[in-house]
């Protein structure tokens, strides 16, 4: 898993030269990182967590197994058609670029419950939620920079 102020990677994401990454790298971790970076630690943890084929990093099958297995395989696509995979989604530019993917994914599993939800799911929904709308949150902050 890359590291959030990996300048290569961000450089390949943010489409510019190294130096230019790590230049912005560097506003950025003063103005808005270094406020998160316990949180950011905490949630690629949390986050190894997996439900159905395409919920967790990667993918174990392809067939959906719910709702919410198929808005996590749609935030897959999304990532991928922006160059972000699981291994580099937690780097700076990662986190900004994939901001509209990140709410998209929120407002899809939120409508995905169903009436009698095993309380696993129920969880893992409510995580889900909470990091990724942050996650969008902090993406915003990173966009001013």
């Amino acid at each position: 898993m890359a590291d959030i102020f990996d300048a290569s990677i961000n450089a390949s994401i943010l489409g510019t030269g190294e130096a230019e990454a790590i230049a912005w790298l560097e506003r950025a971790e003063q103005q808005v990182l270094a406020a998160y970076a316990s949180q950011i630690q905490e949630w690629r943890s949390l986050l190894q967590a997996e439900h159905g084929c395409w919920c967790g990093p990667g993918h174990r099958c392809e067939e959906e197994v719910d709702a919410m297995d198929g808005c996590c395989h749609h935030h897959d696509l999304a990532y991928d058609s922006l160059g972000v995979s699981a291994d580099t989604m937690w780097t700076a530019a990662a986190i900004m670029k994939t901001r509209d993917a990140d709410r998209t994914l929120v407002a899809c599993a939120a409508a995905s419950g169903a009436p009698g939800e095993d309380s696993a799911i129920v969880t893992y929904r409510a995580m889900l939620e909470q990091i990724f709308i942050a996650r969008a949150s902090i993406g915003d902050l990173l966009a001013t920079i």
